[in-house]
């Protein structure tokens, strides 16, 4: 049904959008902003310099600097001027700063010629990521950022065979990244001697966060606009259908004249809601409209 299909495209894919990149750099350095201090204070690996925060709010900063103000067709064309004109790579600051540069270019070198994501595309992304990140470095080590970075695409690539919400497999693949963080304290002598993690980890942990909220804003709760009437329900019953419908969506009116109710809701379950609806009578004009679909057409 066509109605399922669509509902598959809209769990499973999330336009990529010239706004959905920016968001991105934004919710990066504003989450690397808001734990900065925090950040510089426990660096004390390689060197305690005390400027792992400071140098990837930089290096964000300054990749945002370049692309905010700029209109751009797609996110194809965002992308690839970020690559073809070194935005990314002249932007990293100090060691965090070139690792995490080195691992964003590598994603992008991913996505450049896509309109949406997928779990498939995605997992493809972070590996891709981790396999620039271990070259930029010429002796990796064990208890660093690699750690998260190295956790987070293993999470992907094992959880995407199956599950394919891109959500879900992201939130998973942090969770991973949170628990490589809590064990570099373990791994390097000088971090486990200041009882610290190690800094760059923690900011790149930050940063995969400021990525999935990205996503998350990026997608509807609720992408499906459905209207219809169904024939035959008294009025007595029509609070108690209410009260199942929101149960699976938002933005729920119910209009009845006479044997007839008008139904409209936001929906992530189309056929839930038909499902629900068939006990109390007969379902005709029967509509669908895919609301994800429509902000990616525009550009959004």
């Amino acid at each position: 049904m066509e109605e399922e299909t669509l509902f598959d495209k809209a769990k499973k894919t999330i336009p990529l959008t010239v706004s959905l990149v920016k968001r991105m750099f934004n919710e990066i350095r504003e989450k690397v902003s808001g734990e900065q201090e925090k950040i510089d204070e426990i660096n004390v690996f390689p060197v305690p310099d005390r400027d792992t925060g400071t140098n990837l709010l930089i290096t964000i900063s300054k990749i945002i600097q370049a692309i905010e103000d700029k209109d751009y067709e797609s996110a194809n064309h965002l992308i690839n001027e970020l690559l073809d004109k070194k935005y990314i790579l002249k932007s990293g600051r100090g060691n965090v700063g070139k690792i995490v540069s080195a691992w964003l270019i590598g994603v992008f070198l991913v996505l450049k010629d896509n309109i949406s994501l997928d779990a498939e595309l995605l997992t493809r992304a972070l590996k891709e990521g981790e396999r620039r990140a271990y070259k930029a470095i010429m002796n990796p080590k064990g208890g660093t950022i690699l750690d998260v970075i190295t956790a987070s695409a293993k999470k992907m690539d094992s959880l995407s065979k199956e599950e394919k919400d891109l959500i879900k497999l992201l939130t998973e693949a942090l969770k991973q990244a949170k628990e490589a963080l809590a064990g570099t304290t373990e791994k390097m002598e000088i971090l486990k001697k200041h009882n610290v993690v190690d800094a760059g980890a923690l900011a790149f942990v930050l940063a995969l966060e400021g990525i999935l909220e990205s996503l998350q804003g990026g997608t509807l709760k609720y992408p499906f606009d459905v209207q219809f009437c169904l024939e035959g329900p008294e009025e007595g019953v029509l609070e108690e259908i209410k009260i199942r419908l929101s149960e699976f969506g938002d933005s729920l009116d119910v209009v009845h004249f006479e044997d007839t109710a008008s139904i409209h809701i936001h929906t992530d379950d189309p056929e839930k809601i038909r499902e629900i609806c068939q006990e109390y009578g007969e379902i005709s004009d029967w509509t669908i409209e895919n609301m994800q679909e429509q902000i990616q057409n525009r550009g959004g």
